[in-house]
């Protein structure tokens, strides 16, 4: 599956979601059992669409279709420390660009 492919099956998905949440919504209206589900499809379409949320399909979407744009320089870190080895013998991070003694 190819970056374009993944990015319409994420807005397949969150088409999908945010359908089904208007389906609960539509089906519990006026039942009396609205408050069993506790906020179930507002959360539903959080994951779907929420512009705020980082994780939601809307935004994977999205941030899939920036990676062959050039960013600026100050969204990519220079350094992460998660991505450089760590010495335990001497609790530091290993510089890369220095060589050790």
């Amino acid at each position: 599956m190819d970056r374009s492919e993944r990015i319409a099956a994420l807005r397949k998905a969150e088409d999908l979601l945010n359908e089904a949440a208007d389906l609960m919504d539509e089906a519990l209206h006026m039942s009396g059992m609205e408050g069993r589900t506790a906020g179930s499809s507002e959360t539903i379409r959080r994951i779907a669409s929420s512009p705020e949320f980082g994780g939601s399909l809307a935004n994977i979407a999205r941030d899939m279709g920036y990676e062959d744009i050039e960013q600026p320089c100050w969204t990519q870190p220079l350094i992460s420390p998660k991505n450089q080895p760590f010495d335990a013998a001497r609790k530091t991070y290993i510089d890369s660009n220095h060589s050790q003694e």
